[in-house]
């Protein structure tokens, strides 16, 4: 999916149907197309785009 700003700046809050921290990855789609490559829920926030992480992969993460 290509990343076009103007497709996010309405948004001014993400709602989850669910608890997402248990989750590695969440697929992003815009206006309810086809579904985009997996994104780690915690990058996503309103008019930010998500990002793939290592996590989203299965990955695991470091311990901070």
């Amino acid at each position: 999916m290509l990343e076009d700003p103007k497709a996010l700046e309405y948004e001014e809050n993400i709602v989850w149907t669910e608890d997402v921290e248990g989750f590695d990855y969440v697929r992003q789609s815009v206006a309810q197309s086809a579904p985009s490559e997996a994104v780690d829920p915690r990058t996503v926030a309103p008019g930010v785009w998500g990002e793939i992480t290592e996590r989203a992969w299965g990955a695991p993460l470091d311990e901070v």
